[in-house]
């Protein structure tokens, strides 16, 4: 699934969701939202463990506890991903 990843440093009521929030590339509810301007990357990914280790390279993090760091996106209604194969 091609996903758009927006983040960090997220307006506030965006923030509030999560460090780095998921869409399906090309939803509609982003540009109803606050996303304009901000970073985004549009990658494939087939897991929520697959966007977190996008994010959050194994190697340069220590992944001692693979939930903190999927638990820091906000995965969108858009994305129907399971949490891991």
């Amino acid at each position: 699934m091609k996903v758009s990843i927006y983040g960090p440093n997220l307006p506030g009521s965006l923030q509030k969701l999560g460090t780095f929030v998921v869409h399906l590339s090309g939803c509609q509810h982003v540009s109803r939202m606050e996303y304009r301007g901000q970073d985004v990357d549009h990658v494939e990914v087939s897991t929520k463990l697959e966007a977190a280790e996008w994010v959050y390279p194994r190697g340069e993090f220590e992944w001692e506890r693979e939930d903190v760091y999927i638990d820091d996106l906000y995965f969108a209604p858009c994305v129907d991903l399971p949490r891991r194969k």
